[in-house]
């Protein structure tokens, strides 16, 4: 038999013929579903790369993170009053 190199990007499937052979069929796995890194919702992907947090947040989470960062630089909140999920990516905002 082939020796067949280890992949996790692909999945084997091992089945008898009729004749009681061992046949292993290699297929691609199924893409995960993109979810929020924040909250855990499902995102719709989009191409839009000029879009802030593109892939990687819902639209609530981004739109709540530049309220708190638009609070935070006219001195209404702290940065240390900001939820800890939230920090790195108003850190993000700044840095741009």
């Amino acid at each position: 038999m082939k020796e067949m190199k280890r992949s996790r990007s692909k999945k084997i499937i091992q089945r008898k013929s009729p004749k009681g052979r061992k046949i292993i069929r290699i297929e691609k796995r199924k893409k995960e579903v993109a979810r929020c890194a924040i909250c855990k919702r499902e995102i719709v992907l989009s191409k839009n790369r000029k879009r802030p947090f593109n892939n990687v947040l819902c639209a609530q989470c981004t739109s709540k993170i530049f309220q708190l960062a638009s609070r935070i630089e006219r001195g209404e909140l702290k940065l240390d009053d900001v939820e800890g999920k939230y920090r790195s990516y108003i850190l993000q905002i700044f840095a741009h």
